[in-house]
């Protein structure tokens, strides 16, 4: 099968691309490699045509011969604010759409959209499931609503849109994220033996592996028709609903010497909630391989093997957000995200994905 990754080179794409490589698919990736230089340790290149452009600029050439599109590319979200909530709906959402159209004029037959559990915002006393209501907060969850309301109006007998909400990713992949909370708390348990709490913040959140979710997009690209046609799903283990204690008493079975202190200081994430993800596991036979426990447990192996240390932890390459704002400020991008040539461009590293 031939499959086009959009945001190929990001953190869940690099996974995602190794293992489609694995099962035998051709694969072809789309990415304006804004993540170039947010590589942990050095990898080997991965043998995989990418073409470097940015997703609003994809034309209808570059789907030939695609049957499925699994579309990663995008802003990350956005608690804080840091980006234009406009930039945010051209990119998340008006380029997505165009994609979609652009793919199905092309003849694709199937695309699978990375959408986001953070869309349910609200909801701690109940499991929610994929049809129940949803309360969008940032802009990064009202262009993901928005386009996979579109995105499902697009379908008929030949194109199949699937619509997979993930929850908040964790675990080790070669562009490494310290935004995403698994990954940052374990990180600075790892590196300074210490993890800070806010002491109210009870918040419910759901997690899942990032090789999970590339699994998740496998089943959905290789299931029958009939079971994923025009289908939302919800991603990850209905039992890895957690809040942050939780996490933090994980880590301390793992790494008992650690220190655990609260503060009033520290950024509270308005989401709470819990989701049902029993509906991918019926339909798409979907086993998530990975629970918090193992998960940390591979952040540890991964951070020892690459010498993590406090400053590497520390670097704002490992932040999306606040890597995107370093290369607005020092002239690598545009105000529109748009990459600046260099005269003496970095060569762009395309990584593999190692197992731990």
């Amino acid at each position: 099968m031939k499959i086009m990754v959009t945001g190929n080179l990001g953190y869940i794409g690099t996974v995602l691309t190794a293992i489609l490589r694995q099962r035998g698919d051709k694969v072809i990736g789309i990415d304006n490699d804004l993540f170039s230089q947010c590589t942990i340790g050095n990898q080997n290149p991965e043998n995989v045509l990418t073409l470097r452009k940015d997703i609003r600029d994809v034309n209808i050439k570059d789907f030939q011969g695609v049957e499925t599109v699994c579309h990663l590319a995008g802003l990350p979200n956005d608690p804080c604010g840091d980006l234009n909530p406009l930039l945010m709906e051209e990119i998340n959402y008006h380029a997505s759409m165009r994609l979609a159209e652009m793919a199905k004029t092309a003849g694709v037959k199937r695309f699978i959209f990375s959408s986001s559990c953070s869309c349910y915002s609200h909801g701690p006393h109940t499991l929610l499931q994929e049809n129940s209501p949803c309360n969008p907060i940032t802009a990064y969850d009202r262009a993901k609503l928005d386009t996979e309301k579109d995105l499902m109006e697009l379908a008929d007998e030949n194109f199949s849109p699937v619509i997979l909400r993930c929850a908040e990713a964790y675990g080790f992949s070669p562009k490494m994220r310290f935004d995403l909370q698994v990954n940052n708390m374990t990180a600075l348990a790892y590196t300074a033996e210490t993890v800070e709490l806010k002491s109210n913040d009870c918040s419910w959140r759901p997690i899942v592996h990032v090789i999970d979710i590339a699994h998740a997009f496998c089943k959905a690209s290789e299931a029958n028709k009939a079971l994923v046609h025009n289908r939302i799903f919800n991603v990850g283990i209905t039992e890895d609903n957690v809040q942050l204690h939780d996490i933090a008493k994980m880590i301390s079975e793992i790494m008992p010497e650690y220190q655990l202190s609260y503060t009033d200081n520290a950024f509270t994430d308005n989401n709470n909630f819990r989701v049902n993800c029993d509906l991918i596991q019926e339909h798409l036979d979907f086993k998530g391989s990975w629970n918090m426990l193992s998960g940390i447990r591979q952040l540890c192996n991964a951070y020892e093997y690459y010498d993590l240390d406090y400053d590497i932890y520390e670097d704002i390459r490992f932040r999306r957000v606040d890597w995107i704002n370093n290369m607005i400020e020092n002239n690598l991008v545009d105000s529109h995200l748009r990459v600046i040539p260099q005269q003496n461009p970095t060569q762009a590293k395309e990584v593999e994905y190692v197992k731990f």
